[in-house]
């Protein structure tokens, strides 16, 4: 089935694949991060945390893994995970899965009573 091009005013904005992109990629940029408002608990937060990122996801940029780096106590960093996309896990299960068990493996925190 084909389909028909939009006949309103945002065809311009939606002729093309990067078009739609770059539309998408501009909505999701006014929006404010939710996080920067929890910033003090999120900073609290004790509990292990290990941020994977994949580099190619044009909406979320690196930047973000490495505040949340920061932020949380309780990181043990980020990877960057080179030419993944925004739903990057889905295509690499097993590196979500090696990296869940190299976080859940960490003892470090079990020595601290901050899991059991």
């Amino acid at each position: 089935m084909k389909r028909s091009k939009p006949t309103s005013n945002f065809r311009p904005l939606v002729e093309t694949r990067l078009k739609k992109a770059q539309v998408n990629q501009y909505a999701v940029s006014m929006e404010t991060n939710s996080l920067t408002s929890i910033r003090e608990a999120l900073h609290q937060w004790k509990g292990p945390a290990r941020m994977v990122w994949g580099l190619k996801d044009g909406l979320f940029g690196v930047e973000w893994a490495e505040w949340l780096d920061r932020t949380l106590r309780g990181s043990r960093g980020v990877r960057r995970v080179e030419g993944a996309n925004l739903f990057f896990p889905e295509e690499m299960p097993e590196l979500i899965a090696e990296e869940a068990t190299r976080l859940w493996d960490d003892k470090s925190f079990v020595a601290k009573g901050i899991l059991r």
